[in-house]
């Protein structure tokens, strides 16, 4: 029974970043006319802690536009690599526990890429200026509730190649309400794993069947979500020194890799009769 409530809540963590609510992220927790907020030296978070303070954090931290976009996929990746496992209590088990392997070469570059840009904000106290978020929640919430809200930022981007931040005034005042939970325990090496097992991860070289049975095993996925998850690649960069795709810099799989969107999709279904190749430089 512990091992389908562990398998359910990585099921949702993942598959509620992609399968988004369409209605209005308010500032309060939807339905309600007001915002509670807990205390810096309380051992527990309100949504309005999480849904505004914390987006603050991030906002005033990543407030350069180019600093900001390159973090939506980092973010994204970051909670996709905790979520995947391996449990320290059972290796088998994909757990969201805030827990990287640092060792495997699946994970190059989540550490400098990632856990360092946001850990700064987790560890801060409240002397100096921070929240107390290592206090008050783990840091696998911690680490979801960023990737979260980096999504939602991005709708606020218009994905276009040569100009990628709407004007504030041309921005709508709605983002998409993604459901959130908290409730995830930390490893207890946490951010490193605590364990030297690891578990089979995704291999890109794999194809369709491999990879499906892996995330149908972890997290009892459909072939809807298995694919809504896919188009996460739309986020982000490659880089070849991390995944062996890409080039140095950092080469996208799609134009507006700022932005949740199908483009991903319709670059996987070209079939060859496009009559402009624009795309050809992608990768």
């Amino acid at each position: 029974f512990h091992q389908k409530l562990l398998t359910m809540a990585a099921r949702l963590s993942l598959v509620s970043l992609l399968l988004c609510a369409t209605y209005s992220q308010s500032s309060q927790y939807p339905g309600t006319t007001e915002c509670v907020y807990a205390d810096v030296t309380d051992n527990y978070v309100t949504y309005c802690d999480l849904n505004n303070t914390l987006r603050a954090q991030l906002l005033e931290k990543f407030e350069n536009y180019d600093t900001f976009v390159d973090l939506i996929g980092k973010l994204v990746r970051l909670v996709f690599h905790d979520c995947f496992g391996p449990s320290e209590d059972d290796p088998t088990v994909a757990i969201c526990d805030g827990c990287i392997d640092q060792n495997m070469g699946d994970h190059a570059g989540i550490e400098t890429g990632a856990i360092d840009k946001i850990d700064g904000i987790y560890t801060r106290s409240d002397r100096g200026g921070g929240q107390n978020w290592f206090n008050r929640i783990p840091r696998a919430d911690f680490w979801m509730a960023c990737a979260t809200i980096a999504i939602q930022e991005s709708t606020w981007l218009d994905g276009s190649v040569d100009f990628r931040n709407i004007p504030v005034d041309q921005q709508d005042d709605e983002i998409p309400y993604i459901p959130f939970y908290v409730g995830r325990s930390d490893c207890s090496a946490s951010p490193w794993t605590a364990t030297t097992t690891t578990k089979e991860f995704p291999d890109a070289k794999q194809g369709w069947g491999h990879n499906f049975a892996l995330f149908q095993d972890s997290f009892g996925l459909s072939n809807r979500e298995y694919i809504a998850l896919l188009g996460a690649h739309g986020l982000g960069r490659l880089h070849q020194e991390n995944s062996g795709f890409g080039d140095e810099i950092g080469k996208p799989w799609t134009a507006a890799w700022d932005v949740v969107n199908n483009e991903f999709y319709n670059v996987l279904l070209d079939d060859g009769t496009r009559t402009t190749r624009d795309m050809d430089w992608f990768q």
